[in-house]
């Protein structure tokens, strides 16, 4: 894709996302994840984590987004970018997103589709997990919608019929 129709929306405190609760932890530009990956931007963040955008170390062309499992209200990132539960009371549930997080990956490498993106790999550090997909440059479903819309309304104009 031509960079100038690049719709790609990377969140920074000049855009706006400083209100985003996950930015503060969010892993810092220039960290390398497994030796491999630099993040060079976070791309989201939702409840249950990070996406952010990084550059293969080795292959200058090669750029994946990587969705890391940091859930809002149940962990935290402390000073050596390892991630945990907030309490004692969140170990169990934190552990078992985890796992389900994996789950997820796992099912997902196993999808090759031109329509779906690919998940390339997957790995534990810092305590939690990591999922590395294919970057593919673009808004989101959401930002596509409020462009059509202006309200962020998908329901605005679709035609529900009973």
């Amino acid at each position: 894709m031509d960079k100038s129709q690049d719709k790609t929306i990377v969140l920074t405190p000049q855009s706006g996302a400083s209100e985003d609760p996950q930015l503060g932890n969010a892993l810092p530009v220039g960290y390398v994840l497994q030796g491999t990956y630099v993040i060079e931007a976070q791309l989201g963040a939702g409840g249950f984590g990070i996406t952010y955008l990084a550059k293969h170390r080795y292959l200058d062309d090669m750029w994946v987004a990587i969705k890391e499992y940091l859930p809002e209200g149940a962990a935290v990132r402390d000073e050596s970018s390892r991630v945990h539960p907030i309490s004692e009371r969140h170990d169990k549930i934190y552990s078992w997103g985890l796992h389900r997080f994996l789950d997820e990956a796992r099912l997902l490498r196993q999808f090759q589709h031109p329509n779906i993106v690919s998940v390339e790999n997957f790995f534990e550090a810092n305590e939690t997990a990591y999922m590395v997909m294919n970057f593919v440059r673009g808004n989101s479903i959401q930002a596509e919608l409020d462009s059509v819309t202006g309200t962020g309304a998908w329901f605005d104009w679709v035609e529900i019929r009973l």
